[in-house]
């Protein structure tokens, strides 16, 4: 059973990747609240789902004050998770995906910076292993290597625009990696039985859930009155939105458990994902990358496994 949630996770998170990237229209200024509608909504869906399901009764505004890390998190996710759909605006699927994946590298250095403000660490040593390192290594190499080849592509091309600079396009999949790294650090601070606030998944779901949709609506009003008539998110135009939406957030359900089975193995495997995502990309959407752009990503995405085995085998 936990291989089959681990498969699962690997290839819904793949074709979520390719269903953002359909629905990236780049003509349209407010595709990125589009989107954020389609995906607020699932999760406020999600959201009322575990409220009537669930055994316990919850006073949702008690649980969000009481718990005010992932209530902070769940705005910043809101918001976020909106502005960085951009990245699949400016970027490839095949490119977007391996960048995002870069998380735990990230959640790694804030982690880092933090414990080094307060001087709990004499050596950098103390915190990383020679798996992590070498992990870190390889995402910036990754990193710097796929930002000249944007930028030389891009002046190739002639773009004038603000996006002309392939380092500034992606700077959108980098803080969403970012904010994920984040979300590990805040989830394990709420979740955590023994340090932590013991919260229940459920109630983290619920929570995120209602205030994404809180957001969506916001967002629906804002898109209704620029575009004078009532925006549908259900349209055909909207489909790849919202099938990724329920792709998305069907694969945390199936990590939740898989991670339940075992913690260690699963994260190891999920960190090649994006694997599935530049395989799609290549098919579905037709994208071609060349050898040096193939290379970059091949980079980030070992860091990526590296640093995951780090977490879990440490010398």
């Amino acid at each position: 059973m936990w291989l089959i949630c681990v498969l699962a996770c690997i290839s819904l998170w793949g074709v979520t990747s390719i269903l953002y990237k359909k629905g990236a229209n780049k003509e349209d200024n407010l595709i990125h609240y589009k989107f954020s509608i389609s995906v607020g909504i699932i999760c406020l869906i999600i959201a009322i789902i575990f409220l009537i399901i669930r055994d316990e009764e919850i006073s949702i505004f008690e649980s969000a004050i009481r718990i005010w890390p992932m209530t902070l998190f769940g705005i910043i996710y809101a918001i976020g998770t909106t502005y960085t759909f951009k990245g699949y605006v400016y970027n490839d699927a095949s490119i977007e995906a391996p960048i995002e994946n870069t998380a735990n590298g990230f959640c790694l250095i804030i982690l880092i910076a933090v414990f080094a403000v307060l001087g709990n660490v004499d050596s950098i040593w103390e915190i990383l292993s020679p798996f992590e390192m070498v992990g870190l290594i390889c995402i910036f190499l990754g990193l710097l290597l796929i930002s000249v080849i944007q930028h030389k592509e891009s002046k190739a091309q002639g773009k004038n625009r603000l996006f002309r600079s392939g380092a500034s396009a992606l700077v959108f999949p980098i803080i969403y990696s970012m904010m994920d790294g984040l979300e590990t650090i805040l989830t394990g601070v709420c979740f955590d039985q023994n340090f932590g606030y013991a919260m229940p998944v459920d109630d983290s779901v619920i929570i995120i859930g209602f205030e994404y949709g809180f957001f969506a609506l916001g967002f629906w009003i804002y898109v209704s009155v620029k575009e004078k008539h009532i925006f549908n998110p259900f349209t055909k135009s909207n489909v790849p939105f919202v099938s990724g939406a329920v792709c998305d957030n069907v694969a945390l359900v199936l990590y939740a458990n898989a991670m339940a089975s075992n913690a260690v193995a699963t994260d190891p495997i999920l960190a090649i994902y994006p694997v599935i995502t530049i395989i799609l990309s290549k098919i579905l959407l037709k994208e071609k990358l060349s050898v040096k752009q193939y290379l970059s990503l091949a980079l980030m995405l070992f860091g990526s496994v590296f640093i995951v085995l780090g977490e879990n085998v440490r010398f």
